[in-house]
Formats: C-alpha cells, structure tokens, sequence
C-alpha cells in the first residue's frame, strides 16, 4: 500500500504521474507495483524484471474522512479519463439514507464489477471519495477476477482533519469516531504487500 501524506495538489501530481510529489510531503510504505508511484502503475503494463504483463488495475485511493479523496479524485478525473474511470461508491450504488458497513460492502462489489466491464476493455478503475479499506476490496465476492490492485492510503495528522471537518460543517461529537477510524487505516494489518500480475 502506498501511504500519502501531503496536500491534494501533490497526491493529484503524483497520481497521474507527472512528477513525483515532494519528498517531505510523501511517503511510501510499499508500492503497488515494484516501486513504480500509482500514476506509473496505470501506465505500466510490462514489469521489467520479470516480463509478466500487468493487466488492468482497481486503484482504490482511501482513507479517513477529511483526508481529501475526493478532492484528489475531481483533480486527476479529467487528466486520467481516457485509461481511468474516476468514481466514489454513490456512482455505483444507490446511496442509503444512512449508509452501513453492509451497504459499502455492497457498493464496494458493485464497483469491482464496474471495474471488471472496464477491463475487459483495457480500462482501468479508480475508487476514491470513501472510506474503504483495502480489505473490503479483495474480500469483495468478485475481486478475485480483477487483474490487479494498488491501493493509497491518503493520510492528514488529526489537527488537519479536524480543521477540514469543521469546515465542511460535519457534526463536532464524531469527531473522535473519524479520528479512531484514521487510526485504525494506519494500522499495518491494512497494508497490502503484494499484487499478481496477469500473464
């Protein structure tokens, strides 16, 4: 898993490739493909030391409310549109009035089978704007048809997402709830160390 941490304007350059964001403003615990930053692994479909070709890939950028997902997802859409379709949950699955863990869990399937259309056309995926772990995704009933995964975990120290919840109005008392949940995403039992190419 690749964990970020730095402004939306970084994460959105270092996703769609362009540059790598500034070293300061991000950090790589393990990446998605063989070092290569989430951009490179969209356009990457050979590895080079092994020759396996890398298929289409379910890019899943995540993280705690506040984080800026969606933020980062409304910045690279347009950019990535001819490889990537850019979705949160709600673009898949009708949104409940109130939303359960059984609820993302389905749309989480539902986005791995919208994913799948995808790559049977050459197309790749990208999941961002909810709180979804790595886990939902490959415990998903469909996932295991899906080429490969990279997963990014977006990350904010708390005074940064307490400040961000505020301002969008969300409600102060669930403040200590988002912030447990951003605990619990940093914890290394979320982190994927692996992907399996396709040969």
């Amino acid at each position: 898993m690749l964990t970020v941490r730095g402004d939306e304007r970084n994460v959105a350059i270092a996703i769609a490739g362009r540059t790598p964001a500034p070293r300061h403003n991000r950090s790589c615990e393990a990446s998605p493909v063989d070092g290569r930053r989430t951009g490179d692994a969209v356009a990457a479909r050979v590895d080079d030391r092994s020759g396996l070709r890398w298929g289409e890939m379910f890019l899943l950028l995540t993280g705690a409310s506040g984080s800026g997902k969606s933020t980062v997802r409304e910045l690279v859409a347009d950019e990535l549109a001819a490889e990537v379709e850019c979705v949160e949950l709600g673009h898949v699955a009708r949104v409940l009035p109130v939303p359960t863990i059984a609820w993302r869990q389905q749309a989480t399937e539902a986005a791995v089978r919208r994913a799948l259309e995808l790559q049977a056309v050459g197309r790749h995926l990208l999941l961002a704007g909810d709180p979804v772990a790595a886990g939902e995704v490959i415990a998903a009933p469909s996932a295991d048809k899906l080429h490969a995964i990279a997963v990014c975990l977006l990350d904010v120290n708390a005074e940064t997402q307490a400040a961000r919840l505020a301002q969008r109005g969300d409600d102060p008392r669930l403040l200590a709830d988002h912030q447990a949940f951003a605990g619990w995403m940093r914890a290394p039992t979320h982190r994927i160390q692996t992907t399996c190419p396709t040969s």
